[in-house]
């Protein structure tokens, strides 16, 4: 049985919609031979098989995604990724006992998941475009990537298949220690063939990752497996102790450091933590429309008075620092 592992460090900016509820037969079918349940042992390996919730029922007609606020999902882009140093826009997060590497390529607004690299053997998503996510991406959009696989300098062009990858919900997610608030559901499709041999193998996979608002890895993969003679069902979750049970900001990395907002939404005042940006200061708040609305200098040395504008969306930009603009709520 193959298992596949999707560490897709995204961020994203959801919009609320329809509300989706997911029953046990939407979470579970009765399609597969065998279930397996997976502890993660850090944010990117898979570790030590476990009972269904840590000896916990677990009630998937109690899993719903639904309407919530506008989210922001970030990109964190430390904690496990490690720079090449032939590339500094390369970095390269192992994983897995025999150091499997999955490759990333990043600049200040974008994060590529290039591939995957075992010994001398290269999985790229898309060839050299490496793209299989990149942010921001709007609900339901979706992205086809292609799987290419080549052993030192030689492509292995019998071995093919595709990703394709949709942002579909976003809500809550009651869990057996509990539920957790700002989830966004990524569904990761995959097919892939193996013509080398007389007997061709096909494998598909249709995977459902909640992400969670400033974790680095899923909170829970489900995983639906077809290898053609065995259907398989795995299930890999975060313990309780590695989740965010009550998220309050909004954090945004950066080459030197992070800057986090909270809290957001917020009345009155916003509080700003920054993380290895010392110059942090002068900031400039404007609108959806771009329209600047105020200009100063931090308070107290970390705040920000949002007393005087209206309830609505707005995004603050500290000068000089290069950082994207970071958006909150006044509410």
């Amino acid at each position: 049985m193959k298992k596949q592992l999707f560490s897709i460090l995204i961020g994203l900016p959801v919009i609320g919609f329809s509300q989706i509820t997911l029953d046990s037969a939407d979470i579970i079918p009765n399609v597969g031979d065998t279930t397996g349940y997976y502890t993660m042992k850090d944010p990117h390996t898979i570790g030590a098989i476990a009972g269904p919730g840590s000896g916990a029922s677990w009630d998937y007609s109690t899993m719903v995604i639904e309407d919530s606020a506008v989210i922001e999902f970030e990109a964190p882009r430390r904690g496990g990724l490690t720079p090449d140093p032939a590339s500094t826009t390369i970095a390269e997060q192992f994983s897995g006992a025999f150091a499997d590497r999955i490759q990333y390529k990043a600049t200040s607004s974008d994060l590529y998941i290039v591939g995957t690299r075992s010994g001398i053997t290269q999985t790229s998503y898309g060839k050299d475009s490496l793209l299989k996510f990149k942010f921001p991406v709007k609900y339901n959009d979706s992205y086809t990537t292609n799987i290419d696989v080549e052993s030192g300098r030689i492509v292995k062009t019998y071995r093919k298949g595709s990703y394709k990858v949709t942002v579909d919900g976003e809500g809550k997610l009651i869990l057996p220690y509990g539920e957790l608030k700002n989830i966004m559901r990524v569904k990761v499709e995959m097919n892939y063939k193996d013509s080398s041999r007389f007997n061709q193998s096909t494998y598909s996979s249709t995977a459902y990752e909640y992400w969670q608002k400033g974790s680095i890895s899923y909170v829970m993969k489900i995983e639906f497996i077809d290898e053609g003679r065995n259907k398989d069902t795995i299930v890999v979750y975060r313990k309780g102790e590695e989740v965010h049970h009550n998220p309050t900001g909004i954090a945004t990395y950066y080459k030197n450091g992070s800057v986090l907002l909270y809290p957001n939404p917020a009345s009155d005042i916003l509080n700003v933590q920054a993380d290895g940006l010392n110059e942090l200061n002068a900031y400039k708040i404007f609108n959806i429309l771009g329209e600047t609305k105020f200009t100063g200098n931090l308070e107290n040395g970390n705040q920000i008075n949002i007393e005087e504008l209206s309830v609505g969306m707005y995004f603050v930009d500290f000068e000089g620092t290069g950082l994207a603009p970071i958006r909150f709520i006044k509410k």
